[in-house]
């Protein structure tokens, strides 16, 4: 009578070692606008760090760190690939450029609409077309989500319509 959800096949759990750690700092360290010390409080010293692998027709990774998601991995191939989760950037803000919204638009967008040019109210100048940002309401210092950027800084400014 009702459907049965699609069961998400996991392909399973690996706690990372100091070699496979040190590598993904690196892929941080060059991919989010982070540093040392912003890994140090998203990597504790004594942290568990585990990647748990889904699959179904798409590869997807989650990194946890103490049992909390702290970053997907669309395809560990590609650049910019890897992206902090809210936990993360709650943590630490800085990780991506930041587009801010009105706060009238917030509520759309924690429903899951899509960021649209006019409720934008700032772009950080180093945000480009395609890579991952972090969405800001005015006056909230938590980020709110995460997304790709459509339109450069410039274009969102001037055209002030669709999605950004």
């Amino acid at each position: 009578m009702f459907k049965k959800p699609k069961d998400v096949q996991t392909k399973g759990e690996n706690k990372m070692r100091g070699k496979e750690i040190k590598k993904l700092r690196e892929v941080l360290l060059r991919e989010l606008r982070i540093d040392e010390m912003g890994l140090n409080q998203l990597f504790p010293a004594k942290a568990d760090i585990a990647v748990r692998k889904f699959g179904g027709g798409s590869y997807l990774t989650f990194i946890t760190v103490d049992t909390c998601v702290a970053f997907v991995q669309v395809d560990p191939e590609a650049p910019n690939a890897t992206y902090p989760t809210l936990t993360s950037l709650w943590r630490c803000p800085e990780a991506l450029a930041t587009v801010t919204i009105a706060p009238p638009v917030s509520k759309f967008v924690i429903n899951g609409a899509d960021v649209m040019a006019p409720g934008i109210l700032a772009v950080d100048d180093s945000a480009q077309v395609g890579n991952f940002v972090s969405i800001f309401v005015a006056g909230n210092p938590s980020a709110v989500g995460v997304g790709v950027l459509l339109l450069s800084p410039a274009d969102i400014i001037s055209r002030r319509e669709g999605r950004a």
